[in-house]
């Protein structure tokens, strides 16, 4: 196992029989600004052991070596129950066995000979694995919190007490329970039940549902939200049933209450658990959609800067109209920069890194602006004198400016 410390820390298993080609992958991480801890292997017994011993953040394969396949090291990962990007990093791979890869569950392949393109797709992978890990523990939250519903439905009926009182809603008996759920003691319910009672609206729908019961109408379980004797609020749900006597007369109500405090907050969780899946949802779509404008868009804008710059080529540098169109040529490089934007919010388009100044990003832009908002308008910067250059993309900079 190697460890090359320069930057941001990136776990790589390299599946891979050449010791040459793995120093050319980690020295390309660690010149884009990874600190690498990798590890070469290149048959099943050293991956399994790999995959045993060490947290990897992804895995890059060749795709054929004499005793080990890309496809079998992916099953071995997939064996292993392991969501972890994987990429082909080979010298050759035909088109049928990309396509084939794709399907299998490679996630992207770079040939050798365009190792370039090696970081941007780590990058974009990386963010793809986790923002599926997100909604994975957000299913796994929603999962947990189903089966402590469902528990607790199962244990729901240690969880009631009965009662019974007059028609003029008297109560003449509680059973000892209600002490395990309310805290109060049966004299202390019986004698000053109604100032259990929340001021909540549902209640006076609630003491209605009486008032049919003692009319000999059976009524639906009903809710009350009630005080335990702690101070906090317990909700009972309600079902009573009128007695009678020979006569059809209403000489009683028998109720039974179940506590389901637990079962509200729980169902209050498991809705938020549920909100936070449709939002990871909905922002997958999202991030497709934006996507699609943007190479749509991406496309008009690669016509006019063409034109623009035919146009500059048939003019000489101190005409008027080549300023003209100059402007229009850089304006539609910005107004692609937008578009970039879009498209790594929808995770569609690597960043494009590299070195420049941002004094001189500015200034660009300040002559842009300075057309645009006329003459009526002045603009004032101040520039620091000294600025070293950064590496970034020049579109997310300039956006933020």
């Amino acid at each position: 196992m190697r460890e090359d410390k320069t930057g941001i820390p990136l776990r790589v298993l390299i599946v891979e029989d050449s010791e040459d080609d793995t120093l050319l992958i980690a020295h390309e991480l660690r010149h884009k600004g990874f600190d690498v801890i990798y590890e070469r292997v290149d048959i099943p017994e050293a991956m399994e052991a790999a995959l045993d011993q060490q947290k990897w953040d992804i895995i890059l394969s060749d795709h054929s070596m004499p005793h080990f396949s890309s496809f079998s090291a992916l099953e071995l990962v997939k064996k292993k129950g392991l969501d972890l990007p994987f990429i082909i990093v080979s010298g050759s791979i035909g088109e049928e066995t990309a396509v084939a890869a794709m399907k299998a569950g490679i996630h992207d392949y770079i040939m050798k000979d365009n190792i370039a393109r090696l970081v941007p797709a780590i990058e974009r992978e990386l963010k793809e694995a986790e923002v599926r890990r997100e909604r994975k523990r957000a299913e796994k939250k929603l999962r947990e919190s189903e089966e402590k519903y469902r528990r607790l439905v199962e244990n729901l009926m240690e969880r009631y007490f009965f009662y019974s009182h007059d028609p003029e809603g008297v109560f003449v008996y509680i059973s000892p329970s209600v002490t395990n759920i309310l805290g109060y003691s049966q004299e202390e319910f019986l004698t000053h039940f109604a100032e259990y009672l929340t001021d909540n609206p549902i209640n006076d729908a609630a003491k209605h549902h009486t008032e049919r019961s003692i009319k000999g109408e059976q009524q639906p379980p009903y809710e009350l939200e009630t005080f335990h004797k702690n101070g906090g609020i317990h909700w009972l749900e309600v079902s009573e049933t009128p007695v009678f006597d020979a006569e059809g007369k209403v000489i009683a109500i028998e109720g039974i209450a179940h506590d389901i405090t637990e079962l509200k907050k729980i169902e209050e969780e498991k809705e938020k658990m549920r909100a936070q899946l449709v939002q990871a949802q909905k922002m997958e779509s999202i991030g497709t959609l934006a996507g699609g404008v943007a190479h749509d868009f991406n496309n008009i804008l690669t016509t006019i800067q063409g034109y623009a710059q035919l146009g500059m080529m048939d003019l000489k540098k101190h005409d008027p109209l080549y300023e003209n169109l100059k402007e229009i040529h850089q304006a539609s490089i910005r107004a692609a920069n937008l578009t970039r934007q879009l498209l790594l919010f929808s995770r569609q388009q690597p960043m494009e890194v590299h070195s420049f100044s941002l004094n001189d990003t500015l200034n660009n832009l300040m002559k842009m602006l300075k057309r645009v908002i006329g003459e009526d308008i002045s603009i004032h910067t101040e520039l620091g004198p000294d600025l070293w250059t950064v590496t970034a993309d020049p579109g997310n900079v300039e956006v933020e400016v």
